[in-house]
């Protein structure tokens, strides 16, 4: 008999661009991260859909024998997790609401949510509390507790209610960790940890596999991992065989290299600040090639009057095919990422 998931629609992906997401919050002087509390909990579901989901339970947990009159019948009047279509229900819930606000803070809600956080920020206390009041407001309407806020700004920390905010100096924040003190960012530390036995292509994949870089500020550390495992595959090793002494120490540097990335802090805000508004921004791409690999580089150069900086706002890198190209064909390979980012 099937599952639940397989006869449902799974409704299409309606979740924001997570670089996009974290491209715009490293652009506000004051960030600001809320979280909707028990969001699919929020979202009913109607009277006709809710037989679908009857489940079973024991009435006496402590009764370890499974009879007919110790099991009780329920079924979920809410969105339950773990559906297919839960995550298209939410999304297209949230939309529906907050496109009833014709107002430029409902529109910075719809580009800046992920599934239930919401990611933004402003360039003012005033605009902050403003952004803060509102977004509450609109939540509201819907019956949805907009929570765990927090802020790099004390002030505006010191300014919200005690039950509307979190006092954790570290927060996730799509998949990087946020130092609030320092107002700095990281990839989160892989949760990979080394088992006794021998170190197989597969182990080597599963540890590279751990690390979260969607914007790839860490490319040219992935990408030698990456390498190596190609290198791994050209030799027709199984997935299970056991890496040899040589390839093995190796492994162990590149995988050293790897654990550091977590470590290393880089300031979330690239925002130079302008008090004549005379600033003036370029997206710089930089594309290039090796026989390994490709890559493209973005930056953002921001000049005002004798003030000037450039920052790392997104790479991505892919290896060389097998197959030897030229590389003049593995360069316009990098202008087509460069012109895709």
């Amino acid at each position: 008999m099937p599952s639940l998931n397989e006869c449902l629609y799974r409704g299409p992906v309606l979740l924001n661009n997570l670089c996009g997401i974290f491209m715009r919050f490293r652009l506000h002087k004051i960030a600001m991260v809320a979280d909707i509390e028990k969001a699919f909990l929020q979202v009913g579901l109607q009277e006709d859909d809710r037989d679908v989901t009857r489940f079973m339970w024991l009435k006496d947990c402590a009764n370890t024998y499974v009879e007919r009159q110790n099991i009780q019948e329920y079924r979920f009047c809410r969105v339950p997790f773990g559906v297919i279509s839960s995550p298209f229900l939410l999304a297209a819930t949230i939309e529906h609401h907050v496109d009833m606000y014709n107002t430029p803070i409902a529109e910075k809600i719809k580009n800046n949510i992920y599934v239930d956080n919401l990611i933004s920020g402003c360039e003012s206390v005033p605009e902050a509390l403003k952004f803060y009041s509102d977004t509450k407001d609109i939540f509201k309407e819907a019956a949805m507790n907009l929570r765990e806020w927090i802020s790099n700004s004390s002030s505006i920390n010191e300014l919200l209610p005690a039950s509307d905010r979190t006092d954790a100096l570290q927060v996730s924040v799509l998949g990087h960790i946020w130092n609030i003190e320092d107002d700095k960012v990281a990839v989160k530390p892989s949760k990979f940890t080394v088992c006794p036995g021998k170190t197989t292509k597969r182990r080597t994949l599963m540890e590279l596999a751990e690390i979260f870089d969607p914007i790839g500020l860490f490319s040219p550390i992935i990408i030698s991992g990456k390498m190596f495992v190609q290198d791994l595959w050209k030799r027709n090793l199984q997935w299970d065989d056991e890496l040899s002494t040589e390839d093995l120490s190796k492994w162990i540097n590149i995988s050293t290299e790897l654990k550091r990335v977590s470590e290393v802090f880089i300031p979330r805000c690239v925002y130079l600040h302008s008090v004549l508004n005379d600033k003036t921004c370029k997206l710089l791409c930089f594309c290039d090639a090796s026989a390994r690999a490709y890559s493209a580089a973005v930056y953002l150069h921001q000049t005002c009057g004798q003030s000037s900086r450039s920052d790392l706002i997104f790479s991505k890198s892919r290896l060389a095919p097998v197959k030897e190209m030229s590389i003049p064909r593995l360069e316009l390979m990098a202008v087509l990422i460069g012109v895709r980012v």
